[in-house]
């Protein structure tokens, strides 16, 4: 091989390793990070799901250990206060959870998945390929039905927006 050879190998292998830096903790389980609302009021707040999803990583590491499976899961939470803000909940979530997003992303924390957050506001700073962040994992959300948050490359909604439930009906009635 001659030595365009050689610096073109180099130079890909370079590229491939560069993008699987951030896949570590992907290769023996499921690292992900739940971002959502620390609060007392959103049925999706941090309070009443981090407990639901510590048993369904436990039921998980059961099942695998009786299939004598060696994948675990593992979560990282990351609750934002609204006591700094006036504007309480959705509308003040943006910037705590973008914020909380890039420093997991410094401190290659940032895992294989993102569950949260719920909130347009915040999820459109994530998904949006032109201003928003370059993420390259997926991001599962109960809630992000606006229509900014449509047809987004990396945002799997866990429920179905009313309008895309209402108008499956309107139109399967046709």
């Amino acid at each position: 091989m001659g030595r365009g050879g050689r610096w073109l190998c180099l130079c890909v292998l370079g590229m491939f390793a560069a993008s699987c830096r951030g896949i570590k903790q992907c290769l023996d389980g499921t690292t992900f990070n739940v971002i959502l609302l620390n609060d007392e009021k959103s049925p999706w707040s941090l309070k009443f799901v981090e407990g639901q999803i510590l048993k369904a990583i436990e039921t998980d590491s059961i099942i695998n250990a009786a299939d004598n499976l060696a994948f675990n899961m593992t979560a990282g939470f990351q609750g934002y206060q609204m006591d700094f803000y006036k504007p309480k909940g959705c509308y003040s979530s943006a910037c705590e959870a973008t914020e909380k997003l890039k420093s997991l992303t410094v401190k290659a924390q940032l895992g294989c998945v993102l569950l949260g957050p719920t909130c347009t506001h915040a999820t459109f700073q994530m998904v949006d390929l032109e201003k928003g962040l370059k993420l390259s994992i997926p991001i599962m959300s109960a809630g992000s039905f606006s229509l900014s948050c449509d047809n987004t490359r990396l945002l799997q909604r866990l429920l179905p927006p009313a309008r895309k439930v209402s108008g499956f009906f309107i139109n399967f009635w046709k």
